[in-house]
């Protein structure tokens, strides 16, 4: 299997959880559903981060390139990456805009 299937493959993986968590009837709940929403947003910033090194992967960008402090976790600095290599999809920008703060801080890891 190729890394950028690999990679490919533990994206989807995070967004079928994310799935499973939201569509659960027993999933834990709280009154404003704080721990619901982090990791639901969690999943989602690991999801999109992931795809995007999917496809850079498949572009030719090495493991070692997207490891590197400048784009590891920065979902804007990776859509960027992708966009210079033709990837083209105007709801990647929205997604990433609402994400990449709080993914990047790893705010969403934790309260």
């Amino acid at each position: 299997m190729s890394d950028a299937i690999r990679t490919y493959s533990t994206a989807k993986g995070y967004v079928q959880s994310a799935y499973l968590i939201m569509t659960n009837p027993s999933r834990f709940q709280v009154p404003d559903d704080t721990t619901f929403i982090l990791s639901y947003h969690m999943l989602l910033g690991f999801a999109v981060e992931l795809y995007l090194k999917a496809y850079l992967t498949n572009t030719g960008h090495t493991e070692a390139e997207l490891r590197s402090g400048a784009v590891r976790h920065n979902l804007k600095k990776l859509l960027e990456l992708s966009e210079a290599d033709s990837f083209s999809l105007p709801a990647a920008t929205k997604l990433v805009d609402y994400l990449n703060d709080q993914h990047s801080s790893f705010e969403y890891r934790s309260i």
